[in-house]
This record gives C-alpha cells, structure tokens and sequence, in this order.
C-alpha cells in the first residue's frame, strides 16, 4: 500500500519488488497488476485478507493509502 506517483512510487520497482521476490513472495500492485472486472476496492480488499505480508508506505499523508489501512 503506497502511492503510486514518483518519487514513492519509484521505490516499488528499485526496492520493494526485488526486496519481495527475494524474500520468496509475490508483488503485487493494484496499478499494475490487478486487471479483473468488479469493483477496485473489493479486489483490494480480497488481496489485503489473503496477503501474507503487507508493506504500507506512510511517509506522506496519502489518503488513498491512510483508506486502506
């Protein structure tokens, strides 16, 4: 859970995704990588209850991001 505008968004494809795959798991970024038909929030919430691990940016006040939590 981050923003997904430069420069956080930024760290995802430099840091976080090959700091995950390292770790054995599988990124995935709602932008890019949820591509089904329904409603956005509820995929995200399917992929929020599954997830082993969740990474949340909160450096900025992003209330997408503050949404989720």
């Amino acid at each position: 859970m981050m923003p997904f505008a430069a420069p956080l968004g930024d760290y995802y494809s430099k840091i976080y995704d090959p700091a995950i795959r390292k770790a054995g798991l599988n990124p995935i970024r709602a932008d890019q990588d949820i591509f089904g038909t329904g409603k956005i929030v509820d995929q995200i919430w399917y992929g929020i209850n599954s997830a082993k691990v969740l990474i949340a940016e909160l450096t900025n006040r992003n209330p997408n991001v503050f949404f989720m939590n």
